[in-house]
């Protein structure tokens, strides 16, 4: 007696959902890869190792992906996530640390 099992890839509805959900979520998922590219790009045009592309591609891609969830809170469209992707990308994670700080301790002096 042979059992068979579902494969998900091999379901239609499958492919919708991921279809759907992909669609969805377009620009976000464009915004933090944006941001990745650029920033190691930048990386790559400064004279950075391989090492130090992957770090900071990934941490300006997980750091778009923070402020694009955040986009809701302050009215601002989803299709603005591939515009803050490049600008976090090209600036990079010590520059918007920088930055934060420096607005943070703006408002709170």
């Amino acid at each position: 007696m042979t059992r068979r099992t579902s494969v998900p890839e091999k379901d239609p509805g499958f492919w919708s959902v991921v279809s759907a959900w992909l669609t969805l979520h377009a620009p976000v998922i464009y915004g933090a890869c944006m941001s990745v590219v650029i920033a190691m790009l930048r990386v790559i045009y400064s004279g950075g190792g391989v090492r130090q592309q992957l770090l900071e591609g990934t941490m300006c891609g997980a750091m778009t992906l923070a402020v694009v969830g955040g986009f809701d809170l302050f009215g601002l469209p989803q299709s603005a996530a591939v515009f803050v992707g490049g600008v976090l990308g090209f600036l990079g994670v010590e520059q918007v640390r920088h930055l934060a700080a420096k607005f943070i301790g703006a408002k709170f002096s």
